[in-house]
């Protein structure tokens, strides 16, 4: 592997999503589709363009309060029921002003401080979580942009949090189940942004460090989960790492964007009765029998 560094860089998240290297995401959407890589990160045609949502939204709430404030109550303002409609709408030109002398923030409801207070609360009693998230260290990276190259290919990452010996992540989910949460790493691909982050900080700094997640839920009982990666997990990811990356670079010199999946016709098997019923017997063996 040759790599071209450049980082940790200190930026803003808005600077850091306006970079034209490959990211993480951008490689997950390629093994997804060719045509959503294509259409959403080469031609940036709006109709493929993620969506901003509430969930989005909250997640970056969590990031900043927990890596930059280390404070639950520093990034938000409660929007006072005076500013919003009787349905409880943010509309007219009460909300407006208030909105605009609160810029900068996150703007909670009174009844959605209770959710973020807990989560807050199960972050912060977690030893472990705390170690790895708010405790202070001899160094520590928050939020750090990694920029490297590899067979030509310009990558980038942005890294939650790095201390001595971890690479850390903040994730929240809804259920903190340890059954649930590898189903979510394999669905999620978290896999791949565990070797793709690993990779990216070996690649600036020499060390290869573990990496470690850490789950908050974000409904009851708010529980706070910390998961290391075992290394195998990591080798599998940087495997399915390397050979898209290899099919993007042919994709991107034959100008070829089709979906394998649109050219042919899969026959899909079924769970057999024995896999199914060994999968039963360890939810419940996990107390996952509801």
């Amino acid at each position: 592997m040759s790599s071209s560094l450049l980082g940790p860089i200190a930026e803003s998240a808005e600077a850091y999503h306006s970079r034209i290297e490959i990211s993480r995401s951008q490689i997950v959407d390629f093994m997804r589709s060719p045509k959503l890589y294509h259409r959403r990160h080469v031609l940036r045609d709006p109709v493929y363009q993620k969506k901003p949502t509430a969930a989005l939204d909250f997640g970056e709430f969590c990031h900043e309060a927990v890596l930059i404030h280390k404070d639950a109550t520093a990034g938000f303002r409660v929007i006072p029921d005076s500013v919003l409609s009787a349905n409880g709408a943010k509309a007219g030109n009460k909300w407006k002003e208030w909105e605009a002398a609160n810029q900068g923030v996150a703007h909670f409801k009174q009844h959605e401080i209770g959710p973020w207070l807990a989560m807050w609360e199960s972050l912060s009693s977690c030893k472990d979580a705390r170690r790895l998230l708010l405790d202070k260290h001899e160094w520590s990276f928050e939020e750090r942009s990694v920029i490297w190259s590899f067979n030509g290919i310009d990558l980038r990452c942005r890294i939650d949090r790095v201390i001595p010996g971890c690479i850390a992540d903040l994730k929240t989910c809804h259920s903190g189940d340890i059954n649930d949460i590898r189903r979510e790493i394999e669905s999620r691909k978290l896999y791949i942004q565990a070797a793709w982050y690993s990779w990216g900080w070996k690649e600036t700094s020499g060390e290869l460090l573990p990496f470690q997640f850490v789950f908050v839920e974000k409904v009851p009982p708010y529980s706070t989960v910390c998961i290391e990666l075992e290394s195998s997990w990591i080798a599998d990811g940087m495997n399915e790492i390397e050979d898209a990356l290899a099919r993007l670079q042919r994709r991107s010199d034959a100008d070829d964007w089709s979906d394998p999946s649109s050219e042919e016709v899969f026959t899909l098997s079924r769970q057999s009765w024995a896999d199914r019923q060994l999968q039963i017997r360890g939810d419940i063996d996990n107390g996952n029998d509801e």
